[in-house]
């Protein structure tokens, strides 16, 4: 049976939940609406849901490293200063959602790496990296740069 943790309430970070053993596949992490992760980047190696606790929109500065499948991302503010969600290009990853979530650009510079979101469809060492259904809905996009996008592939074909 899946189960709900909460940061700060039941692990003092979002790295401490995902790290810890009673978090398993398929549970939901949720974060509170003031709660703000600026200290390192965060991977997010097991199945899960991360989603914001409260009516606002708790707060990532750094960037997310999808390293598992079946990951969802929903109602969180991202503000990171470079790529703000990126899937691992090390292994497969099989279905990534990002639904009601605030990418707030203002912080990016103007680099091509920049990525909101992105999403390798082939590694040329390791072969595929992400097939699965990759869903962004009803997101916002706030102060984007000329360079900033969302790379759904690791080539141009």
């Amino acid at each position: 049976m899946p189960t709900v943790h909460t940061v700060p309430t039941d692990y003092a970070t979002l790295a401490a939940a995902l790290a810890h053993a009673d978090v398993k596949d398929g549970d939901t992490i949720q974060i509170h609406d003031t709660h703000t992760v600026s200290t390192a980047d965060v991977t997010v190696s097991k199945q899960v849901t991360i989603k914001t606790l409260g009516s606002g929109q708790a707060t990532i500065s750094k960037k997310i490293i999808v390293d598992a499948s079946n990951v969802t991302l929903t109602n969180l503010k991202l503000n990171a200063a470079t790529q703000m969600i990126a899937v691992n290009t090390g292994k497969t990853i099989k279905s990534l959602t990002i639904s009601y979530c605030t990418f707030d650009c203002n912080g990016q510079t103007a680099n091509i790496s920049n990525n909101l979101v992105y999403v390798p469809h082939t590694n040329y060492t390791s072969g595929t990296v992400f097939y699965g259904v990759f869903t962004f809905d009803n997101n916002t996009i706030l102060q984007s740069r000329s360079s900033v996008s969302i790379q759904l592939s690791s080539t141009d074909s």
